[in-house]
């Protein structure tokens, strides 16, 4: 077995100089405290089993890191980071609570290398093999070795690791996950039957590991039968994992078991309904909900259940989008710019939106495509998503025999065609998007010729309106009957439901009484900031200044909570600039009570966390940003809200065959 480790991960010999260790000095800027921590994460089921033995003197905290492993094995980088997060709350001198800190971030680079740091001055207190896990670790986040180089020799690090203690059977599991890892990163694997071999190796001694999420992995593309097997075990061991369950309806999609594939994606949404419910949580800050739930519609749509499909696709367009690139930090931080997120999620609205044009094209729903058109629903920015539009509404405009829309829609497609042609330094994706146009553009022509009726084989490529197929336009078109909308479905925990925001009743700098309540109808910005002594709390709120008017004539509440007495608001006033420089109502919490209510309080440490959050005309919570620093996306906060009451209105206005579950 030792030397089908060496087959697998030994195939390149580099030369690498063992980096030293990161200079502590070289960290400052980057914050321990960087992450959220509202609350004491739940040690759950059904994720599949880890067992990883670490030096600590609590059982409770072996328990922790045994879940934060089988977590990271699961594809669910933050929920593992929540727990290696709590194992070292609860034993701060435990190395590998550390190591596990890093590894669950080792994609910010910066956070990961001071996580691994503080694992190193812990190392007196570990194992040998736990220092050779810490040592390996450490290598691999060093900057002054190249990427691929770091992994070649992180991959030789886990198998002498696995070679040197044949009972460490996470050294094994690691190995097959960095081997994947390697293989996204461009890569190969080598020999894909030997990484089998070490995914059974795991298996033989603990069959419900969640390294079945690996295998499934492994060969989903070219053979997805070799991991039936595993997906089979992952509906009956892992219900409650939710990255894995989507991996084994892709897989249960491959081999066509389409009724597989459906219950695995609709129990994948249900567990991120309940663990939303359970830890007060928005779509947006949970792992592959958004890939999951495109998954789910799609396979909705191939068994026939369409119009389901499109009520969950209107739902993702309408979730809010505040997750922007790039430093949203303020810059009087006194930690510096922070790390980035682990991962940007998915955008929900794209996603949604080309779902949705192309389920109304497959069930051919004219008259809700051009109800639609002109509303929030369809619009976008994005160049795909305008072409994917302009084609849909063409064919639409044909099959109602509007020739004066069709024309109108063919001159669109032409413009969009001399856009792309027109761009400079094009890579592969604006090709491929040139190359659909220019498909979508000649169906359309092909259809302008049919309505003329002066090319009489011009129905040759164009959409057959009776027949629910459509030529040489990327639809993949079903032609399955569609059935009525699935009552218990819509009603069931794959849509989703915003909570409801708790009430409040707190005092502004005068003293009146301000309750949330009052302002149900209309949307609500609710900013909890950490008193007029925080200086980029008070920069958070100056951003707001210059977007009075707009979030006025928007209709838009602001309201700004703070931990002062009514004499601090007092400050906060005068801090940020006398009179009306912050346009909206402060009111204080002083007692911290509406802070705990709203999740904006870490209760490791009993304190107070920044806030922001978005609360529709209904008083739900539709989007949030809990932090150790303030939200400063605010202009993107007032697109993404003006967004949400237009979609709100419109839903009010039109009464639509699928009208989202969230209206």
């Amino acid at each position: 077995m030792k030397s089908l480790l060496y087959i697998v991960g030994l195939w390149v010999v580099l030369s690498i100089s063992l980096p030293a260790g990161t200079d502590g000095a070289e960290l400052a800027g980057v914050q321990e405290d960087a992450r959220i921590t509202r609350g004491v994460p739940r040690l759950v089921d059904g994720i599949g089993r880890v067992e990883f033995p670490i030096t600590c003197q609590q059982q409770l905290t072996q328990l922790y890191f045994n879940q934060a492993v089988a977590l990271l094995h699961g594809g669910e980088v933050r929920q593992a980071d929540g727990s290696f997060f709590h194992a070292a709350w609860l034993e701060p001198d435990c190395a590998m609570a550390w190591w596990g800190l890093a590894m669950a971030n080792a994609e910010n680079r910066p956070l990961a290398a001071y996580y691994a740091q503080k694992a190193v001055r812990l190392q007196p207190s570990a194992s040998a093999r736990e220092r050779r896990w810490i040592t390996a670790l450490v290598d691999y986040l060093d900057e002054g070795t190249g990427e691929t180089d770091r992994r070649v020799y992180f991959t030789k690090s886990l198998d002498r690791i696995a070679t040197e203690y044949p009972d460490d059977l996470e050294a094994t599991a690691f190995l097959v996950r960095q081997f994947l890892e390697n293989h996204d990163v461009g890569i190969p694997i080598p020999y894909t039957a030997a990484v089998d071999a070490l995914v059974n190796q795991v298996l033989r001694e603990r069959p419900d590991h969640p390294i079945h999420h690996d295998r499934i992995l492994l060969w989903q593309q070219d053979q997805p039968q070799r991991a039936l097997a595993s997906a089979e075990q992952i509906q009956r061991s892992m219900p409650s994992a939710p990255q894995v369950l989507t991996a084994a309806g892709r897989l249960y999609t491959r081999l066509s078991r389409d009724d597989e594939a459906l219950r695995c994606f609709q129990a994948s949404a249900a567990v991120a309904q309940r663990r939303m419910r359970e830890q007060r949580l928005c779509p947006g800050e949970v792992d592959g909900y958004v890939e999951n739930m495109e998954q789910l519609i799609t396979q909705l749509a191939r068994v026939g259940r369409t119009h389901e499909a499109v009520v969950l696709a209107k739902q993702l367009i309408e979730l809010p989008a505040c997750a922007p690139a790039g430093d949203t930090v303020a810059t009087t931080s006194r930690h510096g710019a922070r790390p980035p997120p682990l991962k940007e999620p998915a955008n929900a609205t794209a996603t949604g939106q080309r779902l949705l044009l192309d389920l109304l094209v497959q069930l051919q729903m004219w008259d809700e495509l051009l109800t639609l058109a002109p509303s929030v629903y369809l619009a976008s920015a994005d160049l795909d998503l305008q072409a994917r539009r302009t084609h849909a509404l063409g064919l639409a405009h044909f099959a109602r025999q509007d020739a004066s829309g069709l024309a109108a829609q063919l001159q669109a497609m032409r413009q969009l065609a001399q856009q792309l042609s027109a761009q400079p330094g094009r890579d592969t994706t604006s090709r491929q998007l040139e190359y659909r146009v220019q498909l979508y553009l000649d169906e359309l022509t092909n259809c302008a010729a049919a309505a003329r009726d002066d090319r009489p084989n011009a129905t040759a490529r164009l959409v057959t309106i009776g027949g629910a197929n459509v030529a040489d336009t990327g639809h993949a078109l079903s032609n399955q009957s569609v059935g009525k909308v699935n009552e218990a479905f819509i009603s069931a925990p794959t849509n989703w439901e915003p909570l409801q925001a708790p009430s409040f009743v707190l005092p502004d700098r005068n003293g009146k009484s301000i309750s949330l309540k009052t302002f149900r109808g209309k949307p609500v910005v609710l900013v909890f900031y950490l008193g007029a002594g925080c200086p980029h709390c008070i920069e958070q709120l100056q951003t707001f200044a210059p977007l009075r008017e707009e979030f006025e004539s928007a209709g838009i509440t602001v309201i700004a909570v703070s931990t002062d007495s009514i004499e601090g608001l007092k400050d906060t006033f005068r801090i940020a600039g006398a009179g009306d420089a912050i346009p909206f109502l402060l009111v204080s919490d002083q007692q911290l009570g509406t802070f705990r209510e709203f999740g904006a309080f870490d209760r490791r440490e009993n304190k107070p966390l920044h806030g922001t959050f978005l609360i529709d005309p209904r008083g739900r919570i539709v989007w949030q940003n809990i932090s150790r620093e303030p939200f400063m996306a605010t202009r993107q906060l007032l697109v993404e809200t003006q967004r949400v009451v237009a979609l709100s209105e419109f839903a009010q206005r039109v009464s639509t065959p699928f009208a989202s579950g969230s209206e």
